[in-house]
């Protein structure tokens, strides 16, 4: 599970005394412990990562912000997190092979449902896929029916 795998990294950076490492990890396990007690019960593997890509996300945003602000020892730290936090998410998944599955989805749908109700759909469906930001597949979804 990716949870013991980010606890058991924590507690190693913490022994080998890199304790900035070990205290954003903790930051980690604690986001998603509350996301645990909201849900009422302990968080599967999709939702682990669910809960790092909302927090490389506000990471993300928070960079773009320092750099507006001149901040660059505050973006640039982000950016470390990032990088530290992107080792647990699973690999991204190719524009092409993404593309196929959207053609796929899109196909199996009824062809009644128009607009955003057809994005909404294919990302639903497709939400399950490892390396598959909605985001992602919402563009591609609006790049294929344009």
């Amino acid at each position: 599970m990716i949870k013991q795998t980010i606890k058991d990294d924590s507690v190693a950076l913490l022994k080998e005394g890199k304790t900035e490492e070990s205290v954003m990890l903790r930051n980690v396990l604690a986001e998603m412990n509350n996301v645990e007690i909201e849900r009422k019960h302990e968080l599967t593997d999709a939702e682990a990562v669910a809960v790092l890509h909302k927090l490389v996300k506000k990471l993300e945003d928070a960079v773009i912000m320092f750099e507006e602000g001149g901040r660059d020892d505050l973006a640039e730290e982000n950016k470390l997190e990032i990088a530290a936090l992107s080792k647990y998410l699973p690999a991204e998944m190719s524009d092409e092979e993404l593309e196929k599955n959207v053609r796929t989805a899109l196909e199996k749908l009824d062809p009644s449902i128009e607009g955003g109700r057809r994005i909404g759909a294919v990302v639903r469906e497709l939400a399950s896929l490892e390396g598959a930001e909605p985001s992602r597949i919402s563009k591609m979804v609006q790049k294929i029916i344009a």
